[in-house]
């Protein structure tokens, strides 16, 4: 169900049900609110303490502001996660850890409103040392988290010091969410080169896979 499609206020008196305007049942927007803080309260608990209250208000209060020929797609994939299940990732780079991880959070959060979807938090610092001794094996809690999340972000994600070897299992590992319409969202600052011919492999992989929202500072 499109965003729009979703009541903004609840009216069904306590039922969870009301008639839309073609007087179909449908669910209220209350309904979506407990779904909303059940899913929230079960998937916060991947996330640092630290990062318990990150927000959209976050990048707001953070100084920084997605890139103004970003903001459209920034606008569309807020307004509607679930057409991201199909295949595309979503990058963030640029600015602090605490916007990046906001505007992540904010694309979370609405995930989980529009289609419950519960997300699981990583940070690729500390999951990439073991991450491909695990995805060999399909076994371990990293590759339960990684691989099984309905929507993942990754934080500090980059790809420095990945051999050619390991090359083969980060692409398989892409493969496997998109081709199982799972939401993966990287936060990085890593920047891809705009003008790349897609040889190298990171490029390749971020272009292939990814739809890119850089952040800047805030103007004034």
């Amino acid at each position: 169900m499109r965003l729009n499609k979703i009541p903004t206020e609840c009216t069904c008196g306590g039922t969870g049900i009301i008639r839309d305007d073609e007087d179909n049942y449908v669910k209220c927007f209350c309904w979506y609110e407990r779904r909303y803080d059940r899913i929230y309260g079960e998937s916060r608990k991947h996330l640092p303490l630290r990062y318990n209250d990150v927000s959209l208000q976050s990048l707001k209060d953070s100084g920084c502001e997605v890139k103004t020929e970003d903001r459209d797609e920034f606008t569309n994939i807020l307004s509607y996660p679930e057409e991201y299940l199909h295949g595309r990732g979503i990058f963030i780079i640029g600015g602090s850890t605490d916007a990046r991880l906001g505007a992540a959070m904010a694309i979370a959060k609405r995930a989980i409103f529009v289609g419950g979807m519960s997300f699981t938090y990583v940070d690729w610092s500390n999951y990439f040392p073991n991450f491909f001794e695990h995805w060999k094996t399909g076994v371990g809690e990293i590759y339960e988290d990684m691989v099984e999340a309905r929507t993942l972000i990754i934080d500090n994600f980059n790809l420095d010091g990945l051999v050619e070897d390991k090359q083969m299992y980060l692409n398989t590992f892409w493969n496997s969410r998109s081709s199982y319409n799972k939401l993966t969202i990287f936060c990085g600052n890593y920047f891809p080169d705009e003008t790349d011919t897609g040889e190298d492999f990171i490029q390749s992989v971020v272009y292939k896979y990814c739809d890119i929202i850089k952040l800047v500072k805030s103007k004034g």
